[in-house]
């Protein structure tokens, strides 16, 4: 038999038309009327009278849920969703301006869906499968080595007629994919596990040369770790030993002035994409800028406000991810910053299919988090 407490937090919770947010709201009212039960007893009142008044405070079971429910309402964030379409508007208007669409707006279509996948899947589902990405990671990258593909030092994977730079791909799922392997694993493993998962992909990477994939690991996760506490020392320890791996790795990994001057032309469809509509247009070239800066922002915002550990961590190594991006790609493309000889793509306006997609997913990992910002726990 359902005690008094029990059934009016049923229906408070009842309203809430946003399943996943009923367990925290339960949590939360459960801890409120205990608290208040034992205010009110300490004034003299019996255990009974105690819950009648502690329940009494707590408001209309039936108001205080119909309000709670729009708080708890999933709210998708449409101008996120106007910076896309608009980055994917020049980038393609660009591209079919040189003639390089072709397959891209398949792509397009591909990543959407991904995008659309992560975006309803409920918190379970997603967890469960975002931690089986470093995995799958590694096993590309594995998979890639008997494909026979090698371009410029880099292993592509041969699938279905497709050729996938996997390293750029695995750098960005096994980013996203540590945040939610510690989920799942109790809080005395993050400070052993989390140096390992970011190490052991940095070290690799650097090892074959693939510096940039491996600075994305190292920027992004020593930002959005810092969501499952750990520690500072072991923070430090990732930092220094992945920035001695960027060190050995950064040998012969740079375009010089010779090899800049001769891609720059032939390359306009992916890494140099900026200048290539700066030579067009000053104009839409500074407005490109300014709605990545703007894109970027945005995501920070909407990280900001999220209070699940798991959801704010991979929301803020996916804006970090884009923040790394946009930052080389942008200044490399002014000058100011060496050009990597791996390419560095600008997010929706590049050139390339599975980065696309990739950068899809991880919008709709951020939006997802930002649909779930008020709730802090899931059953």
């Amino acid at each position: 038999m359902k005690t008094k407490i029990e059934e009016y937090i049923n229906q408070v919770t009842e309203q809430i038309q946003f399943k996943e947010a009923r367990y925290d709201v339960s949590r939360e009212f459960k801890i409120h009327i205990e608290e208040n039960i034992q205010m009110a007893k300490s004034f003299g009142l019996s255990e009974i009278e105690a819950e009648v008044e502690a329940l009494k405070r707590m408001g209309d079971p039936l108001s205080v849920g119909k309000k709670l429910n729009l708080i708890s309402k999933p709210k998708i964030d449409k101008f996120l969703l106007f910076l896309v379409v608009a980055l994917i508007f020049f980038g393609e208007f660009f591209l079919i301006t040189l003639k390089w669409s072709y397959n891209q707006f398949a792509w397009i279509l591909v990543g959407l869906i991904a995008m659309t996948f992560v975006y309803i899947s409920p918190y379970r589902r997603i967890v469960n499968f975002v931690s089986s990405l470093y995995l799958i990671g590694f096993l590309g990258i594995f998979a890639s080595l008997w494909s026979g593909l090698i371009f410029e030092g880099q292993p592509y994977l041969s699938l279905m007629g497709l050729h996938i730079k996997i390293i750029d791909l695995s750098s960005v799922m096994m980013a996203i994919s540590i945040p939610a392997i510690l989920e799942k694993l109790p809080n005395k493993y993050h400070n052993l596990t989390a140096p390992l998962l970011v190490l052991i992909p940095v070290i690799y990477f650097s090892f074959i040369g693939s510096l940039f994939p491996a600075i994305l690991i190292l920027g992004s996760c020593i930002l959005g770790l810092n969501c499952f506490k750990i520690k500072d020392s072991n923070l430090v320890i990732i930092g220094l030993v992945g920035t001695f791996a960027l060190l050995f790795g950064s040998r012969n990994v740079f375009q010089n002035n010779e090899q800049l001057s001769s891609i720059i032309n032939s390359e306009r469809h992916t890494d140099f994409i900026i200048s290539g509509i700066s030579r067009m247009n000053f104009i839409a070239s500074a407005i490109v800028v300014m709605i990545l800066a703007s894109f970027v922002a945005r995501i920070f915002k909407i990280t900001n406000k999220i209070k699940n550990r798991w959801l704010k961590s991979t929301s803020m190594i996916c804006a970090s991810l884009f923040a790394i991006e946009i930052f080389f790609g942008i200044n490399s493309n002014l000058g100011f910053t060496p050009a990597f000889k791996t390419g560095v793509n600008l997010p929706f306006l590049s050139y390339g299919g599975s980065l696309m997609v990739a950068h899809f997913f991880m919008i709709g990992m951020i939006l997802a988090a930002g649909k779930r910002r008020n709730i802090s726990s899931f059953a």
